[in-house]
């Protein structure tokens, strides 16, 4: 099991919304998402991505 402290944690989340290349990712997979119109294709896009 992991043990964190939250002053790591905090720093995590702070380094990941500052990163450049991780919202602009975001935005990709957001812009994407937004363009399916099927549920069914969504989900499938969802878990291609994950698997990657």
């Amino acid at each position: 099991m992991f043990t964190h402290h939250a002053d790591e944690i905090a720093k995590a989340i702070r380094a990941v919304l500052k990163s450049e290349s991780i919202r602009a990712g975001a935005q990709s997979v957001a812009t994407e998402l937004a363009s399916m119109h099927p549920m069914n294709e969504a989900i499938a896009e969802m878990i291609s991505i994950a698997g990657k």
